[in-house]
Order: structure tokens, then sequence, then C-alpha cells
């Protein structure tokens, strides 16, 4: 008997144009030579299930579709039983006309197969336009969800892992200085305000310096543990961040930056990543691996995000930027190795964070905060001491099929062939983890005591020493 779980991980996607609808119900055609394919079978037979997961993640507008789903399934299949047995007796005709040679009768069988064409005819557009409706809600369901993933929100996470010292929500351990204070006109916020506007930086100096370490540590640390190095573009086609579960738009409004293209209104549409896993995930479109066990790559990019937040303590600094450097880490493996290399990338995480000296925790984060591909999403926190509490510094999701679909991503091996399962996790969410070094490092005098791993990157042992007097 199968279980919901079993049910839900059934694959949703299968070859045909490709439409997309973001969450504002706002519907977008994507590229004709973007294809995939959807088993709207499957999600018919159980609706109820797909319809129970929505409601877990908090995707209500999409769970409201289901009825609409289902009622065009229903239509769909009305329509295809009308349509069969006027083909069937329209090539009868056909054959028989072939066959005739009473010229009589020949006309007359004509006459009558142009009639039953116009009946096929409008049959089949009917038909294409209840495809149309339905793969653009379908094509809005999110991914399955793991069984071991909480339900509900952010309260809901779960503590799995800690890392360094173990830190108390309660503690009242005063911050000398926060980064802010601490970097001086090392982060110049203003500056950018004036150039850029709210949410951007300049980062100068030895800060510069730092964040510079930070990525070419993370990217050392990576390919020790057999990551191979990819420099992704940061711009891609919007159908392509579609395609990775990307949605310009939210229920909270603009997600991504879109380009406007002036002169050249019909190439394809073009946006900023959010993160590098989209143009990284987009290395595996419409490719076949071979005797695929795993393919690892690390990749190193700027990344922007429309949302920042609002103005306040959460936000203050480099915590919430439009514009913030990344280096991520993604995976294509064969569906039965995807768990262990989910576990193999927080094991790589938290070592990272624990080679910082950082305080940390490992969260399996509930349904509220999955993203529509993830199937099961770890956060890690580092302990930042001017907010008072943990901040995140990195996730890591393992998306099952459902990006492999989309972007015709498969494996074929000697003893089975399907689709990849994919997973992506941050290795370095620069800012952040310049946030979480200076304040936790910082020293009574004012200067940064830098952890040992960072020291042959910046050829130093501190921080801000001129500074002081």
């Amino acid at each position: 008997m199968k279980t919901v779980q079993s049910i839900l991980r059934q694959p949703i996607f299968f070859s045909k144009k490709l439409w997309f609808r973001s969450y504002s119900t706002k519907l977008q055609e994507a590229p004709s030579s973007w294809k995939a394919m959807l088993n709207i079978k499957h999600v018919y037979e159980h609706a109820s299930e797909i319809h129970q997961n929505c409601i877990d993640r908090n995707m209500r507008k999409v769970a409201e579709t289901l009825p609409t789903i289902k009622s065009l399934y229903e239509e769909l299949e009305s329509a295809r039983n009308r349509l069969a047995p006027q083909i069937h007796e329209k090539n009868k005709i056909t054959k028989t006309i072939k066959s005739s040679k009473d010229t009589e009768q020949r006309n007359a069988l004509v006459t009558e197969a142009k009639n039953i064409k116009v009946v096929i005819d409008s049959i089949e557009k009917h038909a294409s336009d209840i495809q149309k409706n339905l793969y653009h809600h379908c094509l809005s369901l999110p991914n399955s969800t793991l069984p071991s993933v909480p339900i509900g929100s952010e309260d809901n996470a779960v503590c799995v892992a800690t890392v360094g010292e173990e830190k108390n929500m309660n503690d009242q351990t005063l911050c000398m200085k926060d980064h802010l204070e601490l970097a001086g006109n090392g982060i110049d916020l203003l500056s950018a305000s004036e150039t850029s506007g709210h949410a951007f930086c300049y980062t100068k100096g030895e800060v510069a310096e730092l964040e510079m370490a930070l990525v070419n540590y993370a990217i050392d640390f990576s390919k020790s543990r057999g990551w191979s190095l990819v420099i992704p573009p940061s711009i891609v086609r919007t159908d392509v961040a579609l395609a990775c579960g990307f949605q310009p738009r939210d229920e909270k409004g603009e997600q991504i930056y879109q380009l406007e293209h002036q002169n050249e209104s019909s190439s394809p549409k073009q946006c900023l990543i959010g993160t590098a896993e989209i143009s990284l995930a987009s290395l595996g479109y419409k490719q076949t691996f071979h005797d695929l066990k795993e393919k690892r790559v690390v990749g190193v990019s700027r990344s922007y995000r429309r949302e920042a937040g609002a103005r306040g303590r959460d936000t203050k600094g480099l915590y919430r930027l439009h514009e913030f450097t990344k280096v991520e880490l993604f995976a294509w493996t064969h569906p039965n190795q995807s768990s262990r290399v989910f576990d193999d990338i927080i094991k790589l995480q938290t070592d990272f964070s624990k080679s910082l000296g950082l305080s940390a925790r490992v969260l399996n984060m509930p349904t509220y905060e999955l993203g529509a591909p993830a199937a099961q999403k770890y956060d890690i926190e580092a302990w930042m001491p001017s907010r008072a509490k943990f901040g995140e510094i990195s996730s890591t999701s393992n998306c099952l099929e459902y990006q492999a679909r989309r972007l015709l991503t498969r494996y074929k091996n000697s003893n089975d062939s399907g689709f990849v399962h994919t997973l992506n996790g941050t290795a370095a969410a620069i800012p952040r983890l310049v946030i979480a070094l200076l304040e936790n490092h910082q020293q009574p005098d004012g200067t940064v005591v830098l952890p040992q791993c960072l020291i042959p990157y910046l050829k130093k042992e501190k921080l801000f020493v001129s500074d002081v007097k």
C-alpha cells in the first residue's frame, strides 16, 4: 500500500511545451524551445495528497488550484473521448476514398471527411486550451516533502546539531561593538546608498581583503573535498530561473531583478541570479550523465535579490543586501546517493564553520521555509553578538528530481536510467560570515583576531591594528 510520502514522490513532469505561473497568479509562457512534461494523470489521481502538501508548505493559493486541475482534467478526458471516434471515422473514410473507383461516392466521402475534420479541429482546439491551463497550474506545484521535515512555520525548526561553543538565546553577554563599529570606513553604506540605493555597500581595505580571503578559503576548502570549481554567469534567461523553481515574484512581491531589452524584444527575457544555484543547475540542461554516482561543483558569483527586508535591527549593516558574493555548492547524483550527498554537504558546512571558530547550530527547517524545489532543507546559523541571536550563514537543500525533470537532466548507467537528483548548499555567504567573524573575534582594544585558517590568505594575524591608538 502506498504511503502519502511515496505518492508525493511520484514524478509530475513529462515532455510538452512548458508554461509557468508565478504564485501571484500572473501567467508567463516560456520559450517554445524549453520542453518538459507533466504527469497530469498522477496529479489528478492524488490531488488530495498534493493539496495537503501545498497547505503544509503555506502555499494556499497554489492549493486552491487543485479542484480546478481536477475539473480541467475531467474536461480534457471528455474531449479526448469525443475525439478518438471522430479520428477513427475519418481514417476509415480516407481509406475507403483511396480504394473507391466510383467518382460520385468518392466526392460524397470527401465532403463527409471535410465535415469530420471541422469537428476534429474544434475538439483539438478545445483540448489544447484545456491542456494549456493544466500546465499553468501544475507547474506551480511544489516538490514533495520528505517525512523527516517538520510541518509548520520557522518556530518549528528542529536543532539537529551544534558547532563550537554553545550559545543560549537568553545569553545577556554584551557585544562590545557591532561589525559596523569595528570596520569603520571599511564598510561604506552611505556612499553605496547614494550610488545604488538602500541595502548596497562598498567594502574597503581590510574588510574587502577579508571578503576575498573568505572566498578563496571557501573554494580551497570545497576543492579539498572533491568539488570542482566553476565560475558561472550572473545573468540567465528568466525561463531558466523558472525551471529551477525560482519565481520572479511571490505573494510578497518582486523577488528577482529582470533585465529589460529595449532593442531586442524578440530575445528571451533575462534576469540576475539570486544564487549561483540557478546557473550551476543549468549546466545539466538536456544533459545525460553516464555511469553517474555523483558530480559536484563549487561556484562563486555575485548574487542579486530584490527583497532585502524591512529596515531595522535584523537588516542592519551587511546582514541583508541586494547584492553580495556567495560561494555555492551544487551536485547531481544518482537517486540512491542524494541522501548521502546531503549529509556530506552538511558535514562540509559544519567543518567550515568550526574552522572559522564560530558557534553555530544546524536546523532542520519546517515546511513553511522550503522553497518550491526543495524536498528537505537544513540551515546553519552562526551566533551574531550584535543581534543577540543566531543568524543564517548557509543552507542545504535536496531537490530530488524536481529540477532535473524541468531541466531534462538524466543519468544512464549500465543497470538503470532516469532523472538525476540535484542538491545545493551554501559554502560561504560572504557578508554574513564577515559579521560573525568580526563580532565574535573582536578584542577589547578594537582589533579582530583572525582564525588560523585565514592567516595564510591575509598574511596577518589581526585586523584593524593600525586603527588602535
